[in-house]
């Protein structure tokens, strides 16, 4: 049964390498349906660059969803000192009243990556996921392990996507 399996296993990789290999002719959202579809350590290499556009895409509709929106209609506190004094030069009476605004803080993201061998191709995913982000949203700290942590958003910053991932591969892989 274990030898079944694994045949099993190896066939449904080969499958997904070959449907990959034939697809790429089509349309591009068939292509991106697939990949989104395909496992990340069955993609190859080639395909990594319409694998970091689907990133990228999915962090601009994360950070659309997520990020806050100005409503006029909340306001904060009432502001009595401000009041009062608008208030002496119509005798005492409060025409116009004035509120403290409220303070909105900006979402901050901060991510912890496994990059150990056994979780390689994810931690790929997740890395190449992360400096998609570093782009679109204002506050993003990024961290990643193995043996030991460190920060790696300042590679991020400094880096293009491929040597940035090596860089952090090889400093806490």
């Amino acid at each position: 049964q274990r030898y079944r399996d694994i045949l099993r296993e190896q066939v449904r990789d080969y499958v997904e390498r070959e449907y990959l290999l034939h697809a790429e002719g089509r349309n591009r959202q068939f292509m991106e349906e697939i990949l989104s579809k395909t496992r990340l350590n069955n993609i190859e290499r080639h395909y990594l660059g319409r694998v970091h556009e689907l990133i990228q895409k999915m962090a601009r509709k994360l950070a659309a969803r997520y990020s806050r929106k100005q409503r006029s209609t909340k306001r904060g506190q009432l502001n009595m000192g401000r009041t009062l004094r608008s208030s002496a030069a119509t005798d005492g009476v409060l025409f116009n009243t004035h509120w403290r605004k409220t303070r909105r803080k900006k979402p901050q993201i901060i991510a912890v990556c496994d990059v150990s061998g056994s979780v390689a191709a994810y931690a790929k995913f997740l890395l190449m996921f992360l400096y998609s982000l570093q782009d679109v949203l204002p506050k993003v700290r990024s961290f990643a392990f193995s043996s030991h942590m460190g920060e790696v958003s300042d590679l991020f910053k400094e880096h293009e996507l491929e040597k940035a991932i090596e860089l952090v591969n090889w400093k806490y892989g």
